[in-house]
């Protein structure tokens, strides 16, 4: 099966004319270039893109999701997906028309768990490994991961962001009650990516290709 690369992206601004200059633009293209290094290139790369905006502001996303593409597009990699705050609704919908509205929790462009939860669904849509979030060793690496986040944001001094990384341990430490979530979350999973594979998203995802 071939591979997925997914890199959230979270951008917050007032106006559309801030986007170009933004550090977390500045920081996903650096990291696309980085890409470059790795010996396989038969990757898929997936953008899950937040546009963190005012509510009076929502009525630009389209303007928004074009200026990604154009950066993107100017870097010169072929095979890129990104799936920006533009698209969300429109997956939503869909997994609301296929009685997947509880599901619909799971998805969204804001908090990790979330963006991974759609960074995933568009991989396995597309039939690309997305690593191993589904095995057995996403335990240590998520412990891992919450801490080593928990610990970076400490050190900048940003309390409540270290909290909200570290609280995660606490259930996946939980043994009976982290794996009975963890292989119910999983049940569920494989059956929602199951149905959406045999009918397919190609037209939510024809429009996100770069």
């Amino acid at each position: 099966m071939k591979k997925a690369i997914i890199i959230p992206v979270y951008l917050k601004f007032r106006f559309p004319e801030e986007l170009p200059p933004l550090e977390g633009l500045r920081l996903a293209k650096r990291a696309i270039k980085s890409l470059r290094v790795l010996r396989d290139q038969t990757f898929t790369l997936i953008l899950p893109v937040c546009f963190d905006l005012p509510e009076n502001r929502k009525g630009s996303l389209y303007e928004l999701d074009q200026i990604v593409r154009d950066e993107v597009r100017a870097l010169g990699r072929e095979k890129i997906l990104i799936f920006s705050s533009f698209h969300l609704p429109e997956l939503k919908e869909y997994l609301t028309q296929k009685n997947f509205r509880d599901f619909n929790s799971l998805i969204d462009l804001k908090g990790f768990p979330k963006i991974r939860n759609t960074g995933l669904l568009l991989a396995q849509v597309l039939l690309l490994d997305p690593g191993y979030f589904l095995r057995k060793s996403v335990y240590p690496k998520a412990i891992l991961t919450s801490l080593s986040l928990s610990l970076d944001y400490l050190a900048r001094g940003q309390w409540v962001k270290a909290k909200e990384c570290i609280t995660p341990i606490g259930l996946l430490l939980h043994k009976r009650r982290g794996w009975g979530d963890y292989l119910r979350f999983k049940r569920d999973w494989e059956m929602v990516m199951e149905k959406i594979q045999e009918e397919g998203m190609d037209e939510i995802l024809e429009g996100c290709w770069v």
